[in-house]
């Protein structure tokens, strides 16, 4: 196909042969394909491709797959109660990224409070490879009269792969 450069004079000739047509005037069904060719020409009327349109051919899925599926997507719980289930993965130790650690802290872990709301902050460190994270939170600090302080742990030699 041929590429020509559209010009003002065509487009003005185009809109002087456009015609509006009623909703129920519009003669394609959602099986027709539009002949790009004849549309860009304006030659003659739209050709349509009326063959019948296939949907790609899928892949069954098995009963246990669609159970794997279904457990993988996560229930939300309170923390409470995520701790009083058998949850597979609580044991296990994850590497977390520094920036995405910082996210886990935009709440106390002990108390909830938003830290940034309530003017609370954290403070972040390292021993050794170790992050720890001192928590300032208030409302921790009036209640329980202390701060709050996590700290990381290095994955044993088994789990590094």
């Amino acid at each position: 196909m041929k590429e020509e450069m559209v010009t003002e004079e065509d487009v003005t000739d185009l809109n002087e042969k456009m015609v509006l047509l009623e909703d129920d005037e519009i003669p394609h069904s959602s099986k027709d394909v539009i002949d790009v060719e004849s549309l860009l020409s304006c030659s003659g009327p739209v050709r349509r491709d009326t063959r019948e349109r296939k949907p790609p051919p899928s892949t069954p899925i098995t009963a246990k797959e669609m159970m794997e599926t279904i457990s993988l997507t996560p229930e939300i719980l309170p923390l409470n109660e995520l701790l009083k289930r058998e949850v597979p993965w609580l044991d296990r130790k994850f590497v977390v990224e520094g920036k995405q650690l910082l996210e886990l802290f935009r709440c106390c872990p002990l108390c909830r409070t938003d830290m940034e709301a309530s003017g609370s902050s954290f403070e972040c460190s390292a021993e050794g490879d170790n992050p720890v994270v001192d928590i300032h939170c208030r409302v921790c600090l009036e209640s329980r009269g202390s701060i709050g302080r996590w700290k990381g742990q290095l994955i044993p030699q088994s789990q590094d792969k």
